[in-house]
């Protein structure tokens, strides 16, 4: 019985720890227009009017590079775009994506670290994204 209640009582904490790390934490970019929600495994924002997804592929090219980081692919057509890379130091993981997508008149964009989410490596990329664009 105790270990029963144990197990009932660990999983339960667990589910709520789950729960929570999906609740999507907001913050302003750019001149505040841009929110960037990271929702515990990617980061998504709509860019502002006008703002392409073959514009903002360029620009996570740009910022890759300028992080050193190793495009592994470009993925652009039908107005989508997809840049994947990974730091220097590392194989093959962890990998960065960035993906946008056109969206009502401007993009839509993502931001993943992969295999596990990092919230701050997404928003420090997603906001040199956003300078690269000028915004």
């Amino acid at each position: 019985m105790r270990t029963r209640t144990f197990v009932v009582a660990t999983l339960a904490a667990l589910s709520a720890l789950a729960m929570a790390s999906c609740l999507a934490t907001e913050k302003s970019y750019g001149a505040g227009e841009i929110v960037g929600r990271y929702n515990g495994f990617e980061l998504t924002a709509e860019m502002p009017e006008g703002v392409s997804a073959a514009d903002v592929t360029r620009a996570a090219e740009a910022v890759f590079e300028e992080y050193r980081y190793v495009v592994l692919s470009v993925e652009a057509g039908d107005g989508k775009g997809t840049v994947l890379a990974r730091p220097p130091a590392n194989n093959d993981w962890p990998k960065v994506k960035v993906t946008a997508t056109p969206f009502e008149g401007h993009a839509r964009v993502m931001v993943e670290k992969q295999p596990f989410g990092d919230e701050s490596l997404c928003r420090e990329i997603f906001g040199r994204l956003v300078a690269k664009l000028g915004l």
